[in-house]
């Protein structure tokens, strides 16, 4: 990993701590990390279901909408991690760091979520969804359907 991309391991390991203050938790760490640390305290408090298409958080390019504020959606993340199989190295390495402390969190839902992600950012087309809620192992397979069809 390049220097800085050890951000986000710090801002989870923050959140792991009980940190929740999402100001303290981004400060001084790249948009994309930011964005996943946004999206980690989302589910944690209260694990929303995935929500319709949005346009996507901005991005390093000039690319989406959004501010910087916004939270980011369970679409959003699987866009993420979407371009990062695609070939944005810096992106997976920060989605690599990030779902690799999710998968070993507590709550099986996080858990299976990031073990799942981590398995399709690694090249695994048939990750594991059983222990993942109907409504995000039906959201993973959609994202698995994408890289399929492109």
């Amino acid at each position: 990993m390049i220097a800085g991309n050890w951000q986000i391991v710090d801002a989870i390991q923050a959140i792991w701590n009980g940190e929740r203050d999402v100001d303290k938790l981004t400060e001084g760490i790249d948009r994309n990390s930011a964005l996943i640390v946004r999206r980690i305290l989302q589910a944690l408090e209260g694990g929303a279901p995935p929500s319709p298409p949005s346009p996507p958080a901005p991005l390093p390019g000039g690319e989406g909408g959004g501010g910087e504020g916004e939270a980011i959606t369970l679409l959003q993340l699987l866009d993420l991690v979407e371009r990062a199989v695609r070939g944005d190295q810096q992106l997976g390495g920060q989605l690599f760091s990030a779902f690799q402390q999710m998968a070993r969190q507590d709550d099986p839902t996080l858990s299976a979520l990031g073990n799942a992600l981590l398995r399709i950012l690694i090249g695994d087309t048939h990750p594991n969804l059983d222990d993942l809620p109907p409504e995000l192992a039906s959201a993973v397979r959609g994202l698995l359907g994408q890289l399929r069809r492109r």
